[in-house]
């Protein structure tokens, strides 16, 4: 009682449910450690809620798993390591941030051997790596059957142990080698290390035998505590109210059950007195008192409560059928469908539920926020609805991931929970994060009144409220691509559309938060179909101001200033007036700045963005509208710039000054500043007519020559090629590439555009 209550002073902050939840793991890793330990038993302990303190300080979440793998890997690192690398010493080094366990099990690696006793010890500490990173394949064959055999048949003689290894035998041939999970690879690898570590190294027989039952018998992660109801029935019937005989409980298979015994906190032999600790184990239930081993022949089996049967992951002997992972279609009238849930499906529908929801939390975090707060803000809803109607994109993987949780909202019917006692006013998303957790680490069946469906009706809430959003903003950018007429494009339109296709999630779901996500979805969908309205007229505008531009340079007026000039007087540029709205502002001096491209260049492109700016409205992003029109009007003027050249020396042959001219000034791009494309002469760009089409252009970076001095060979096959040598520190011209988008963005861009070879890797061209 004294350890629990530490261990529920370094965890204070979290609930009483979670601690439960986590305490068996905790508790049986502290008692098992301490029982390898016939010395400084205190300072184990203290190392231990060390740990427990530090692994438990940055989240809320059950951290028995977490507790479980350090403890057991700390104590097989302390026995191969050296002997100053003590568990307190490595506690204090994690605690420290000085190291991870990877890291201590990588030390503990080079002291291993090729003997059967390291290869269990590197197999251990690989699979409690794998439990705490699920990203490692931690699956392991399942243990054989002597080793799970019960240890009260140790006695038996051997015959039956020739008989019973002739049908284990027998059974492997006929039956392939189950997968374990994470959890059940652990704990069995941890067994087998520790048995085969600590085996012959106690001299008294009995406290060795014990030690090695209590190593057997270690099962962390498959225990829980029972609530008080729970702890209540178990003991009905029990002479005494809980005399001599301990309540158990048939395993799933219908067998009698076992116990076990473990050495009590405070002594290494049997124990004498102290509490009772029921633990509900997946397959039996278990009473241990004091340290003594409970009779087997004592009392008669109780079933558990409700007649489910106990689950144990992959080897459940009952139903074994998957859950549900796809989201049921529409109907025939667009719905998205609500199958009805029997009692004999719920245990499938909970874990449908779960699935959905934590698939979503993967794929997409915009569609997990809008399911922890159904009115939550979302910055960029076009950004969404596009990833939406994307085909296989992580956010339509996502939205079908919460249809799924949210249309098993009919389990409702058949659940009677108990009265919710929980703390009012908890973050939703901390109790959806606790609920995801209860239900990945639950080992038993549900029923209907089970506890930890508790926040089951409000998972099913939220999901509807999510879905709603999502669905909103979907339909509004499906109105916006399949209607033709703008007319047709409206909020009420996208609205009809979505409460069609969750009118019966929406029917069954909590209208509190159904209406609150509804004034959000309505909101969301008359932004993005604001912002379809206005890609649409900037599209407009920009098109239409090329297209003049294109005239322009059609009938020849692009010869000098004065003959542009007189275009513009004969054939003004006319651009359809917008709507009601915000105008832009004053023109941007940026746009008007000279860019060295020549003055027919600047004349013409100021001219263009001048009569666009002025039917740009607030909402149309009129400095980055007039941005991207500016340079596809330098890309549609390229032939007619004449840039100031520079010259630079190719690293290929320094004695030659190529004329080139950097990107920046080419497209007004600063990040471009460092790449360069060949100029003639005169200052137009050098295109390649005789490549491909002739739209292809050399792609030149200026780097500075890193080499301190010139390699013997190098400089003698310099001076007789006459090609010069690279003197150091001095800049010169690499090829990048060669390219038919020098416009582009980015380099990332301009390099995607370039000439590939059958590798995929840039073909650099000779530029002599």
């Amino acid at each position: 009682l004294a350890l629990i209550l530490q261990l529920r002073a370094a965890r204070a902050d979290i609930y009483i449910d979670d601690f439960r939840d986590e305490l068996p793991a905790v508790l049986l890793s502290m008692i098992l450690v301490d029982s390898m330990h016939t010395e400084n038993r205190g300072v184990i302990r203290g190392a231990l809620l060390r740990l427990y303190r530090y692994l438990g300080s940055d989240t809320h979440n059950p951290v028995g798993t977490i507790f479980a793998a350090h403890a057991g890997s700390l104590s097989l690192l302390e026995a191969v390591l050296p002997d100053e690398l003590t568990l307190p010493k490595m506690v204090k080094v994690l605690c420290a941030g000085k190291g991870t366990l990877e890291d201590l099990c990588r030390l503990g690696r080079r002291s291993l051997t090729d003997d059967d006793r390291d290869v269990a010890v590197g197999e251990a500490l690989d699979a409690a790596l794998a439990l705490i990173d699920p990203s490692r394949s931690a699956t392991a064959p399942a243990p054989d059957a002597v080793a799970e055999a019960d240890v009260s048949d140790s006695d038996d003689d051997d015959d039956d142990d020739d008989d019973d290894a002739a049908e284990a035998e027998a059974d492997t041939d006929e039956t392939p080698t189950p997968k374990l999970g994470p959890r059940e690879a652990y704990v069995h690898a941890l067994r087998t290390a520790l048995t085969a570590t600590f085996d012959g190294m106690i001299a008294d027989p009995d406290e060795q035998e014990q030690l090695l039952q209590s190593i057997q018998s270690y099962d962390p992660l498959g225990s829980r505590i029972p609530t008080i109801e729970e702890a209540r029935l178990m003991n009905q019937g029990t002479p005494g109210g809980g005399g001599s005989t301990a309540p158990r409980a048939t395993s799933a298979g219908g067998g009698g059950s076992r116990t076990v015994s473990r050495p009590a906190m405070g002594g290494g032999g049997g124990g004498g007195g102290g509490s009772t600790i029921s633990i509900i184990r997946s397959g039996t239930v278990s009473a241990r008192t004091g340290g003594a081993r409970t009779p087997g022949a004592g009392g008669s089996p109780k079933r558990s409560t409700g007649g489910s049967s106990l689950r144990t992951g992959a080897s459940t002997t009952g139903d074994t059928s998957t859950p549900r992972q796809t989201a049921p279609p529409t109907d025939a009238e667009g719905k998205l469908q609500v199958p009805n849930v029997a009692r004999h499906e719920l245990d499938k529908t909970v874990q449908s539920v779960a699935i959905g929801l934590n698939q979503a939390r993967k794929l997409d975090e915009r569609v997990w926020l809008l399911f922890a707060d159904p009115e939550f803000e979302l910055d960029d809803p076009r950004k969404l609805g596009e990833d939406l109607v994307t085909l296989d994109s992580p956010a339509a993987k996502a939205a079908t991931a919460m249809r799924l949780a949210a249309q098993q909202q009919r389990v409702r019917g058949i659940l009677e929970l108990p009265q919710d006692r929980r703390m009012n006013g908890r973050r939703f998303d901390l109790e959806a994060e606790a609920w995801l957790n209860t239900v990945a680490n639950y080992r038993r069946e549900y029923d209907a009144d089970s506890r930890q469906l508790i926040s089951l009706p409000k998972m099913l809430d939220y999901a509807a409220g999510a879905l709603i959003r999502v669905e909103a903003i979907r339909a509004a950018v499906e109105v916006a691509r399949d209607t033709e007429s703008a007319e047709e494009i409206t909020v009420e339109v996208a609205t009809q559309r979505y409460e069609l296709l969750l009118s019966d999630i929406t029917f069954l779901a909590d209208h509190g938060i159904v209406d609150a996500a509804r004034a959000r979805a309505d909101a969301d969908a008359a932004t993005v179909l604001a912002a379809v309205v206005a890609d649409a007229w900037i599209e407009r505008v920009c098109t239409a101001a090329l297209d003049w531009a294109g005239t322009v340079i059609a009938a020849g007026a692009c010869k000098s200033v004065e003959a542009l000039k007189a275009f513009f007087d004969s054939n003004p540029i006319t651009l359809a007036a917008p709507g009601e709205g915000d105008a832009a502002g004053a023109f941007p001096d940026a746009l008007a700045a000279d860019t060295a491209l020549g003055e027919i260049v600047d004349t013409l492109r100021v001219h263009v963005l001048q009569a666009a700016w002025k039917v740009l409205l607030s909402q149309h992003r009129p400095l980055a509208t007039a941005g991207k029109l500016d340079l596809n009007l330098r890309r549609l003027l390229r032939a007619q710039a004449r840039i100031t050249t520079r010259r630079e020396r190719h690293q290929k042959n320094p004695r030659i000054a190529l004329p080139v001219a950097s990107l920046e000034r080419l497209s007004g791009n600063a990040a471009l500043k460092d790449l360069f494309v060949r100029l003639t002469t005169d200052g137009k760009l050098l295109f390649l007519e005789d490549y491909e089409d002739g739209s292809f252009i050399d792609v030149f970076a200026l780097r500075a020559n890193q080499k301190r001095q010139m390699h013997a060979r190098a400089r003698e096959r310099a001076r007789d090629d006459q090609t010069g040598e690279l003197q150091p520190g001095s800049s010169y011209l690499y090829t990048v590439g060669r390219t038919n988008n020098p416009f582009a963005r980015s380099e990332a861009e301009i390099l995607a555009a370039c000439v590939v070879d059958d590798d995929g890797e840039p073909v650099i061209f000779d530029p002599f």
